[in-house]
């Protein structure tokens, strides 16, 4: 391990990592201005390996969780790390293990199964 360091590989190995994981963090900000800019919305953050997409008013992150679960998606609401009851929903959503290509593919189907909820919630 110290000659992995010594020898600058780990130095390179974060490198690699930061790029990729900035690469991934674009597509994801990408693929949600361009399917679900009126569901979630991302603050611009530079580093991580997930994001908060906020979602509008009235749009539960307990609900969306339902609905998004029969469908494979593993998305923690924000509400759960809350102290307090209230306040704006969101969903904690990871991008580092998933290919530009899947993130794309998954925001589409996300906001195709949410749009329901956010159409419920402005009638309301």
């Amino acid at each position: 391990m110290a000659d992995f360091m010594t020898e600058g590989h780990f130095s390179r190995h974060l490198r690699r990592m930061r790029t990729l994981y900035a690469s991934r963090l674009a597509a994801l900000v990408k693929a949600v201005r361009a399917y679900a800019p009126d569901l979630f919305e991302i603050p611009e953050l530079e580093g991580g390996l997930n994001r908060v997409a906020w979602l509008p008013n009235g749009v539960s992150d307990l609900e969306a969780v339902e609905l998004l679960k029969p469908e494979g998606f593993a998305c923690p609401p924000l509400s759960e790390f809350r102290m307090k009851a209230g306040g704006r929903g969101g969903l904690v959503l990871g991008f580092a293990g998933m290919p530009e290509e899947l993130i794309d593919d998954s925001v589409r189907k996300m906001a195709d199964v949410l749009r329901p909820l956010l159409q419920r919630a402005e009638r309301a």
